[in-house]
């Protein structure tokens, strides 16, 4: 009985550690996305080919519906548009908006198949990670770049009216992923070094 405790205790334990461990990943690749926003294009970018590419693999080769493969040039279609701006991310364009939501369709879409028709785990996850997860998990961990990037004035059409100065408030706000490590962070206690 104390060995079957142990055990739900330990897993637990494990958990956790491995939501924090996650978590220091995603803030740490955030701060070295908004410190090299082009070479971040550059990878975002070929996630992206990557992506297409194996898309249109599992269609030709894999026999995937029709379906699966227009939600996924669909989607696609609105990353492409999103990373013709990178790093300016408007969270209220189209493309963005479209994107979130053919990713919940895509996601529906591709259970439905998986329901008809078995794949080994270990393909399911792999077509998931690389096809449906890759590009929006990158775009989204690349939303915080958009304020750290010093405006030229080919960009100036796609900043937001509050990034140009045009809202009048004062102080700074951190947005995205950084922004919500940051209260995560804040709620445990620190010691201030006196010096």
């Amino acid at each position: 009985m104390l060995l079957y405790l142990l055990s739900w205790i330990s897993v637990l334990l494990l958990v956790i550690v491995c939501v924090f461990s996650l978590a220091a990943g995603i803030y740490q690749i955030t701060e070295l996305v908004e410190e090299y926003t082009v070479a971040s294009k550059r990878i975002i970018t070929g996630l992206f080919w990557l992506s297409v590419v194996g898309t249109i693999g599992v269609y030709l080769f894999e026999g995937f519906p029709t379906t699966v493969f227009l939600c996924g040039v669909a989607s696609h279609v609105c990353y492409f548009v999103i990373l013709g701006t990178f790093p300016f991310i408007s969270m209220t364009s189209p493309a963005f908006l479209g994107s979130i939501v053919l990713l919940f369709v895509k996601h529906y879409v591709l259970l439905s198949h998986f329901e008809e028709v078995w794949y080994p785990f270990s393909e399911i996850l792999a077509y998931v990670v690389i096809c449906v997860w890759m590009v929006p998990f990158a775009l989204f961990v690349s939303l915080s770049a958009n304020d750290y990037v010093l405006p030229t004035t080919s960009h100036m059409a796609h900043m937001p009216s509050s990034a140009n100065g045009a809202s009048g408030r004062a102080g700074s706000k951190q947005p995205g992923v950084k922004a919500l490590m940051d209260a995560v962070i804040s709620l445990f206690p620190s010691r201030k070094k006196h010096f």
